[in-house]
């Protein structure tokens, strides 16, 4: 008998363990999206900011503003 209920056991615990993996799994992979989600966001966040402080047509006006020498 004692040996039913250890065999019980050790059903009953590798189940538990399994759902805790199952229940990691859900989680990491929760994690590595969230992650990407805000790695996403810091890119276009990055690229907005970029657009918005640099003027192509400022630099080209510089340059021509350089080059021109009235006669």
């Amino acid at each position: 008998m004692a040996s039913r209920f250890i065999v019980q056991k050790v059903h009953l615990d590798k189940e538990i363990i399994g759902k805790l993996r199952q229940q990691r799994l859900l989680r990491d992979k929760a994690n590595a999206r969230l992650f990407d989600r805000e790695l996403d966001e810091e890119a276009r966040t990055a690229d907005n900011q970029t657009e918005s402080t640099v003027d192509p047509q400022a630099n080209t006006t510089q340059q021509q503003g350089q080059n021109y020498s009235p006669v």
